[in-house]
């Protein structure tokens, strides 16, 4: 099926069955990572404190679960 590149919106059920949506790459900053904190007022030390996170065995900083969809969103 053909991938589709147009930035017109659609409705669900103009969606088929196999059709492959590519959105657009985004990088997750630092600064993205406190800015979501911010405005989501979620101040668990996973999603700012690089040193806690790597004392946790982490590589980085763990994105909160809204900020990957809001992220993701187009």
């Amino acid at each position: 099926m053909p991938r589709r590149t147009k930035k017109t919106p659609r409705y669900f059920e103009d969606l088929k069955v196999g059709e492959v949506w590519e959105a657009p790459s985004r990088t997750h900053t630092e600064s993205l990572f406190y800015a979501f904190q911010l405005v989501s007022g979620d101040n668990r030390p996973l999603h700012y404190d690089m040193e806690y996170c790597k004392s946790l065995g982490l590589p980085g900083l763990l994105a909160h679960g809204y900020q990957v969809l809001a992220q993701t969103a187009p």
